[in-house]
């Protein structure tokens, strides 16, 4: 079902429109929480050790695949609420060549990297060959984790934020089975974690295409949509590569918070990807909420409803922070038994770490909601600079940190890098939002073409 982003209450459509994607997100998470809780269980603290150290090299370098998928969807939500069918065409059809051709380059750029940027962040010897064989298998299923992404951003683009969930829970069913069958009864150990990982997210892709052809053949491309576009690719790489190269960039700036952690051992290591993990979860509903957003501001923007814009970002934003609140609280006070889901009895200092950081970071959502609404709204206005930025930002602000809370408090200072940086990047999203919104408001009221920064 689509939802129409340009009539009717803002809130109560970004609402609608949001909560399919923050439980479909809650699902993808829940692909590595799974991996994490089994490997936790069945394999042992190494292996979680390992999972926790191939997790950020992972985002930064399949970070930006899903960064341009996110980015080509803006193209084609503005299309859409311009009432341009045959321009939602050919953004599609550009958006599926164009992911073919980066899914592969990442590919290869990965396999070449992995090794270099292990030794780089000071993985510890003991689980470095775990961890490098768990991201090759991972890095193998890239292109089927960049389509499934481009396929279920074309559809939110359009309105339609329900069917991708339902296709990402049968998908997590499929890796809850796989998981068990490869870890917990084959003992493939941490690389039966990752090929029933890569497993999953190929079905989910294959039946999202699908999907697309089938039940929405008014925006599947035509064999004349497929001709070469070198206008539509620059516009989607404008917008898509920013949006890449920000997920790929923040992710730097937890790498640089885990070549410092990998110092305190095994034991943080795998306490901290715990709490990752744990954490990842809880974030959902300000990702869920950016995307929508991001595609609430397309599809208005697209249309001239500038209006709506101004209402729907500042009503988000309200109800955002009443969730970071409960959130943060929740978090607080059932760290020790959330934690103790993921390890065993035995586990006592590795429990410790991870409370200690689910702790910290709970308090502190109310700036990460900010990031993500007000960047997803730039985003959605149609501005690649500015995410682009805000990732720069936060990787300066994790580096800061490290380099004066370490110091001073060891392990929690470690824990403190991610919410630095979400006060700091979140107040410049702020801001800059504030400074697009204004331009563009100022070119429609001088009946202007609305330009971009």
């Amino acid at each position: 079902m689509k939802i129409n982003m340009i009539e009717g209450s803002p809130l109560k459509q970004i609402t609608l429109f949001s909560i399919p994607i923050i439980i479909g997100n809650f699902f993808q998470q829940f692909y590595q929480v799974i991996d994490t809780l089994i490997v936790g269980r069945y394999v042992g603290v190494e292996a979680l050790a390992a999972l926790g150290v191939s997790g950020p090299i992972g985002f930064t370098l399949i970070g930006f695949a899903l960064g341009l998928s996110t980015g080509f969807s803006v193209i084609v939500s503005q299309r859409y609420g311009a009432g341009d069918e045959a321009g939602v065409r050919k953004s599609i059809a550009m958006s599926i060549l164009t992911t073919f051709f980066c899914s592969l380059t990442i590919t290869i750029v990965s396999l070449i990297l992995v090794r270099p940027l292990l030794r780089l962040i000071s993985t510890p010897d003991n689980i470095i060959d775990l961890a490098e064989s768990y991201f090759r298998i991972i890095v193998y299923g890239i292109i089927t984790t960049m389509y499934y992404n481009t396929f279920s951003s074309i559809l939110r683009s359009v309105g339609d934020s329900k069917t991708p969930l339902f296709f990402l829970i049968f998908s997590s069913a499929l890796n809850v089975a796989g998981d068990l069958i490869c870890v917990a009864i084959f003992d493939m150990g941490v690389q039966g974690a990752a090929v029933a990982t890569v497993f999953a997210q190929t079905v989910s892709a294959i039946l999202t295409m699908i999907f697309i052809k089938t039940k929405y053949k008014e925006i599947w491309p035509k064999k004349e949509d497929w001709k070469y576009d070198k206008d539509v690719v620059k516009r989607l790489l404008m917008i898509g590569i920013p949006s890449g190269f920000h997920f790929s960039v923040i992710s730097i700036g937890v790498l640089v918070v885990q070549a410092n952690l990998n110092g305190f051992g095994s034991d943080a290591v795998a306490g901290f990807g715990v709490g990752v993990r744990i954490e990842g979860l809880f974030e959902q509903s300000f990702t869920g909420f950016g995307a929508g957003i991001t595609t609430y501001c397309g599809q208005n923007i697209g249309a001239g409803r500038i209006d709506r814009i101004r209402e729907g970002v500042k009503k988000t934003m309200f109800l955002t922070a009443i969730i970071a609140l409960v959130s943060g609280m929740i978090q607080f006070l059932f760290s020790t038994d959330i934690s103790r889901l993921f390890l065993s009895d035995k586990d006592t200092s590795v429990l410790l770490y991870s409370v200690q950081y689910i702790k910290t970071v709970g308090l502190f959502y109310i700036p990460l909601a900010s990031i993500f609404v007000y960047r997803s709204a730039s985003q959605g206005l149609g501005s690649g600079l500015i995410p682009m930025i805000c990732a720069f930002q936060e990787i300066l602000f994790r580096v800061l940190a490290i380099i004066i809370f370490v110091p001073l408090w060891n392990y929690i200072g470690i824990c403190l890098a991610s919410p630095f940086a979400w006060i700091g990047t979140g107040i410049m999203a702020y801001c800059f939002y504030r400074m697009l919104f204004t331009k563009i408001e100022k070119q429609v009221a001088n009946h202007k073409p609305i330009k971009i920064f």
